[in-house]
């Protein structure tokens, strides 16, 4: 008899199973990583749509410069609303029958509701069919411009176009799209007071943000 047959050790079952503390520590690495994914995505999303605002910004400030080149006047504003101002139909050129003003491809508006909205009694950018306008034509500047970058408000039943971006206002109760752009020109204007200042705060990733024609980049209100 072999005198190591009884000291052979029996083959151990290998264990196929996690125990409850491996099976808690792989769901905790997963959960982590997730939340790292996740968070890179938002912080993505988040930049990607400043950047769309900071480029619609900066398209906006050629129509507004193209403007003054050509009529020597900045743009009126509304400094009373600084974000009811009747930039687009000023940038668009808009003809006036009979009290009723009509931007190119544009929904018609009543001389009643831009007093009513912009305290104003007409377009400074406006031609009147048959009357003399050989020295100062109407001209469009808005081009390029995409449909959601327009949006359409209403005060006290008047409804009239706005210029906008299609990111949540944070001045709305929940913040919804579209942020309309606020524009105040010289001499209402503090930040650029020989020129304009023109800005959208919008709500991103749980902040304010602001994009200016003063800053280069977005600024974090809170």
């Amino acid at each position: 008899m072999n005198p190591h047959f009884y000291m052979n050790p029996v083959p151990s079952r290998r264990r196929h199973a996690f125990t409850l503390l491996e099976l808690l520590a792989v769901i905790s690495i997963i959960s982590v990583i997730a939340a790292l994914l996740l968070s890179g995505a938002g912080a993505a999303s988040k930049n990607s749509k400043l950047k769309l605002a900071e480029a619609q910004r900066d398209q906006l400030i050629t129509f507004i410069d193209g403007y003054f080149g050509r009529r020597g006047v900045y743009p009126p504003d509304n400094p009373a609303v600084p974000s009811h101002n009747p930039l687009y139909y000023e940038l668009a050129g808009t003809t006036n029958r009979n009290a009723t003003f009509s931007p190119p491809g544009g929904t018609p508006i009543a001389q009643t509701t831009i007093q009513a909205a912009f305290g104003m009694g007409g377009f400074i950018n406006s031609i009147t069919p048959g009357a003399d306008v050989a020295d100062q034509p109407m001209q469009t500047f808005l081009k390029g411009l995409k449909d959601n970058q327009t949006c359409t408000q209403s005060t006290n039943g008047h409804n009239y176009t706005l210029l906008c971006v299609f990111l949540p206002n944070p001045y709305v109760n929940p913040p919804a799209a579209p942020a309309p752009w606020n524009y105040v020109a010289a001499p209402h204007a503090t930040n650029n007071p020989a020129t304009y200042d023109l800005w959208v705060d919008v709500k991103l990733g749980g902040y304010t943000w602001r994009i200016s024609n003063w800053n280069k980049q977005a600024q974090r209100l809170n």
